[in-house]
């Protein structure tokens, strides 16, 4: 499905032009995604004269701005990461989920999930399905049908995180009166929908992946969320590409801190901090960009006056 566009554009995350899910030289989701240097090289001699010349030149050094004890702890973390044939953008990553700023953040986390960056003067051309006409829905149909056929180039952890909801709604299929499948694709369509501004309209779907009582949910839960949160696809896509490096640190962080909890509730038994710290950066902004929406939705949901990198994520009492 080709699309024109005005000279000096670029599509945002979210466009489709295919329903097929993008392969992994597509999305960048494959370790080695970048042409850049491995980081590390040089065996076990971390830290060494070379590396401290090459963490700076690959976007891995401290800020200019830092102290020198500051510097110090990152170096100290850079060594403690890297090594041979790691790719420098999963350092950059997991930098961030242990609270660290480098210039190369921004750029490893759109490649990760291959959004395109942006020169100086282009601007996003965002071609959406719209989730409320047929055809929209059709497009966001086969792309769910897709993810969920086909996992290979998405982080292992990620596909575990899907076995594991897969695996919860086998466990909730019957007592709604529905296949597995069916209630997972549903989840996958509600869930894309969400994302680009449609309502939640099967909850059923939603409680069951987490392995929750649907009946536990009243509708009048659902009905405020729809009514105060409306996402928005562009809004997304700006978030990834401008959300303030130290935000998305201290969100990763507190991901990352989160992380054993949820994947103990889903069962999920094997997890290095490798892969934990990886997926918190990734997703961080988006995060982000939620917890925004709940601000904004309940005057006490966050504490405003928390300083920079003392994010909590604290659950409104409503």
């Amino acid at each position: 499905m080709a699309f024109s566009a005005p000279t000096g554009t670029r599509f945002g995350p979210i466009s489709v032009t295919t329903p097929a899910y993008p392969r992994p030289h597509e999305a960048h989701f494959g370790r080695g995604s970048t042409a850049e240097p491995h980081v590390g090289e040089g065996g076990h001699q971390r830290g060494n004269g070379r590396s401290l010349e090459r963490w700076p030149l690959a976007g891995l050094g401290p800020p200019e701005q830092a102290s020198f004890q500051q510097k110090l702890d990152h170096f100290r973390q850079l060594a403690a990461i890297s090594r041979s044939g790691v790719d420098a953008d999963v350092t950059a990553r997991r930098l961030a989920a242990r609270g660290l700023v480098c210039e190369r953040l921004r750029p490893a986390i759109l490649r990760e999930l291959g959004i395109s960056q942006l020169d100086e003067g282009e601007v996003v051309v965002e071609f959406a399905p719209d989730p409320s006409t047929d055809s929209g829905f059709d497009a966001i149909d086969r792309l769910a049908s897709a993810m969920d056929k086909d996992t290979k180039g998405l982080p292992p952890l990620f596909v575990r995180i899907i076995k594991a909801f897969k695996r919860n709604a086998r466990r909730r299929a019957a007592e709604l009166g529905r296949s597995a499948d069916d209630v997972f694709h549903s989840f996958l369509v509600n869930g894309l929908c969400h994302v680009m501004g449609a309502d939640i309209y099967d909850p059923d779907a939603f409680a069951a992946v987490f392995n929750v009582d649907a009946s536990e949910i009243p509708p009048r839960v659902i009905d405020e969320i729809n009514a105060k949160l409306s996402p928005s696809a562009r809004d997304i896509d700006n978030a990834y590409r401008n959300v303030p490096l130290e935000r998305i640190v201290a969100v990763a962080q507190r991901l990352t801190e989160l992380a054993p909890h949820l994947l103990e509730y889903l069962e999920i038994k094997r997890a290095s901090d490798a892969e934990i710290e990886d997926l918190a950066a990734t997703f961080a902004p988006l995060v982000s960009y939620y917890l925004d929406l709940l601000r904004d939705a309940y005057d006490d949901f966050l504490d405003n006056e928390l300083a920079p990198g003392a994010l909590e994520l604290t659950v409104a009492q409503n």
